[in-house]
């Protein structure tokens, strides 16, 4: 099967459908954003390590939880250009610098950190298959 060439525009859509769930809460956002086996997420909050069949499922779900828990209202976030964007013919690989902003329990807060992404291609679309979130900088005022 010949494929098109992919540009970093390719691999931007699923991390844009991603951030639109992660902003809103809205699961429409997650259909076919993650590949439909070997996913693995790594995320910082518990339990940490998604994998499975269920990966993706467990991770939205946590996710929710954990921004009920801290209260989290107002949740923005600024995309960085995407890093070492890379590509197979069937896999590929970027890390994207991102800012949250919002608020948790009150208070405003800002989060950087980075998203560090594996894809797979799916028919003539690119899933995330792996995805880890590293933060390197936390402020709350």
């Amino acid at each position: 099967m010949s494929h098109r060439k992919s540009s970093p525009a390719d691999i931007l859509s699923p991390i844009k459908e991603l951030m639109g769930f992660m902003k809103t809460g809205d699961p429409h956002h997650l259909q076919n954003v993650f590949a439909p086996s070997d996913v693995i997420i790594l995320d910082s909050f518990l339990p940490y390590t998604f994998i499975g069949a269920e990966a993706a499922e467990s991770w939205a779900k946590a996710f929710c939880h954990s921004m009920k828990a801290r209260r989290v209202l107002d949740l923005n976030y600024e995309l960085g250009r995407p890093q070492l964007v890379t590509f197979s013919v069937d896999s590929a690989y970027c890390s994207v610098p991102v800012n949250w902003t919002g608020s948790s329990k009150g208070k405003r807060f800002l989060e950087v950190g980075a998203m560090t992404v594996v894809f797979s291609r799916i028919s003539e679309r690119w899933a995330i298959r792996n995805l880890s979130w590293a933060v390197v900088h936390y402020s709350l005022t």
